[in-house]
């Protein structure tokens, strides 16, 4: 099987087997930390993760290279995607062999009795689903719209395209060193956490909409990666709170609403790029100023939504997030 055909159905393998391993890890996170280092670990996952996407596209180089060897001179490019494909699934395998042979048995049974007794509220469960959906389809339209911007301008090679995502993932990691640092995931109310980034990443979708010089282009990219890489982490980490028996599955609902969102997305984005280009990125910004008025709107969702691990608070700030900075006792 070649063609189209053969890439659609690649692609769709390599997305079963990702949506298997993605609601996995958050999950195994949660079942195995104590509530007190959750929100540093749920950091690290983030940070993780950016990693990956930072460093995977040099598999293209290695491929390349053994591609070279391999041809005795340049690499053509039907072996080197094959040398990548190869190559991923060998990292990924090794991967899984060794979380299999270095998990422990169980998790904290103290920890699992404490959350059989905190259920969410289908209210918050709701909440977290929009919000994966929405951040996905924001995300994918987002990226979307860089590739197809720069196939608009012949001046824009495929190095700058690939240095454009590589500083949207050291933005993400940049948010979640300051995450981990300053364990805001347990001072601040996920709720302003998200009514930050949502704004943050609004006024980047802004700035990449009416942008004219490069320059604004690039902060309008790394404000978009900056307030979508905040909100991510408070997704997991308020999706964690689940009860031990529905954590997986509770972290398996919110991959397949990441997944329909980003199907959403690209559908979408692709659509508005054709017809409308650059302006498109305005569009975007819908899905983010939906969840600002849900945040407002709706603050019992968010409420259900979000177990924080210390539940003694003082010293609660007023204003239209009342109640949203807070500082342990």
């Amino acid at each position: 099987m070649n063609g189209l055909w053969a890439i659609y159905a690649l692609r769709a393998a390599a997305g079963l087997f990702v949506a298997a391993v993605v609601p996995l890890v958050p999950a195994l996170v949660a079942a195995h930390t104590p509530h007190a280092l959750r929100a540093r670990r749920f950091a690290w996952l983030g940070a993780a993760s950016l990693l990956g996407f930072l460093f995977g596209p040099g598999l293209n180089a290695v491929a390349d290279a053994i591609g070279a060897l391999m041809s005795s001179g340049a690499a053509p490019s039907p072996l080197s995607t094959r040398i990548v494909i190869v190559l991923s699934a060998a990292l990924g395998a090794f991967m899984m062999l060794g979380l299999a042979l270095t998990l422990p048995a169980e998790g904290d049974a103290a920890e699992s009795a404490s959350a059989e007794q905190d259920r969410p509220d289908p209210g918050g469960k709701v909440a977290l689903w929009w919000l994966s959906a929405a951040l996905m389809f924001v995300l994918s339209g987002f990226e979307l719209g860089i590739v197809l911007q720069a196939k608009l301008h012949a001046d824009v090679s495929t190095r700058e395209v690939t240095l454009m995502f590589a500083g949207c993932s050291l933005v993400m990691l940049g948010v979640n060193a300051i995450l981990f640092f300053t364990s805001l995931l347990d001072k601040v109310s996920p709720r302003l956490l998200i009514a930050i980034g949502s704004l943050i990443g609004m006024a980047g979708l802004a700035l990449l909409a009416i942008h004219r010089i490069d320059e604004w282009m690039y902060i309008g990219i790394s404000l978009t990666s900056a307030g979508t890489g905040l909100v991510l982490p408070v997704i997991a980490f308020l999706a964690a709170g689940a009860s031990h028996r529905t954590l997986g599955a509770t972290m398996g609902a919110l991959a397949a609403a990441a997944g329909l969102g980003q199907t959403l997305g690209s559908a979408a984005g692709g659509w508005l790029f054709g017809a409308l280009a650059q302006a498109a990125f305005g569009w975007l910004m819908l899905p983010l100023l939906l969840t600002l008025v849900l945040l407002l709107v709706r603050p019992a969702w968010w409420t259900a939504a979000a177990r924080l691990p210390r539940r003694d608070h003082s010293h609660r700030v007023p204003g239209p997030f009342a109640g949203e900075i807070t500082s342990p006792q």
